[in-house]
């Protein structure tokens, strides 16, 4: 592996062998992840420079590359030391999001389709602007008019790169002055946020969107389990909007920062008391995993 520095960057990437700053990191124009979104990506964050829940991020990435048959030719290990590599670029103090992205490679003479293509692999890494953890400032969000993909155009469990419905998503809710946008299935069925899983709460049980329509969050089923494990109801299945419009408390799920309560639904102040309870004990004992999950890695 070979380093080459720029500056004082705080964004590094992994390329062909080679470590970089970021902004010196290039792909051809003919990429067809740059082209058509054909790509699959995870991204997580570290916590005292360790990543967080690695191998579940790696079984994914491995998983939505067969699901769109794009070859991965690297094993966990590999993939773990390059992780490493871009970790070791920052500060010792610095905790990291990391990005890795998986694309089908170069459009080759003209072709539209993907025969004889070459897959590409990029590992970057950006400083966290703050650590995150147990963060109770909350977001405010909205319905929106733009659709969740529906499974039958898209597998939800493709982390893909094509990400317009959720940049969109999140544009609307930015117009509708709020922080995160909550999609609708084409039925009308609550799934998710732009970019994170949904939980609500209503009559102190826990509802969130099934399976079938839904990206399989890492942070989602470690939610799930600690929700089992402390005797609360989770009741998962397609719920109309009204269901969600009616929720005392809820809090949305992702990588970087855990357990976010939302404040403002439908800008309607959520300020449940009990259901605040609950989502800061939920927050407390998946960062308490976390933690845990790190000191089982360091050995």
């Amino acid at each position: 592996m070979t380093r080459k520095e720029s500056g004082n960057p705080r964004s590094w990437c992994w390329l062909d062998g080679e470590v970089t700053a970021a902004t010196e990191a290039h792909i051809g124009i003919v990429d067809r992840g740059l082209l058509y979104g054909d790509s699959v990506f995870e991204t997580f964050r570290t916590l005292h420079r360790r990543g967080i829940f690695v191998e579940a991020h790696l079984d994914r990435l491995s998983q939505g590359a067969r699901l769109l048959k794009i070859e991965l030719e690297y094993d966990q290990e590999f993939l773990q030391e390059a992780i490493e590599q871009v970790i070791r670029c920052h500060p010792d103090d610095e905790d990291v999001v990391i990005r890795i992205t998986l694309t089908r490679g170069d459009r080759l003479g003209g072709e539209v389709g993907p025969r004889s293509c070459r897959s590409r692999l990029m590992v970057s890494s950006s400083a966290l602007a703050d650590s995150s953890i147990g963060d109770t400032a909350g977001v405010s969000a909205v319905v929106v008019s733009h659709r969740k993909i529906p499974p039958c155009c898209i597998n939800p469990n493709v982390k893909s790169g094509n990400y317009l419905s959720s940049i969109l998503a999140r544009d609307e809710a930015e117009i509708c002055g709020a922080d995160e946008g909550i999609l609708l299935s084409p039925d009308g069925f609550v799934t998710e946020a732009a970019c994170s899983n949904l939980f609500w709460i209503s009559e102190g049980q826990v509802y969130t969107c099934s399976d079938d329509l839904v990206l399989a969050g890492i942070t989602r089923s470690k939610v799930l389990e600690i929700l089992e494990q402390i005797g609360i109801p989770c009741h998962l299945g397609h719920h109309r909007c009204e269901h969600l419009e009616s929720a005392s408390a809820a809090f949305l799920t992702g990588s970087i920062r855990g357990i976010i309560p939302i404040r403002s639904l439908q800008h309607r102040l959520l300020d449940d008391a009990k259901g605040l309870a609950l989502i800061d004990q939920l927050s407390d004992q998946y960062w308490k995993e976390v933690e845990e999950s790190i000191s089982r890695s360091v050995r």
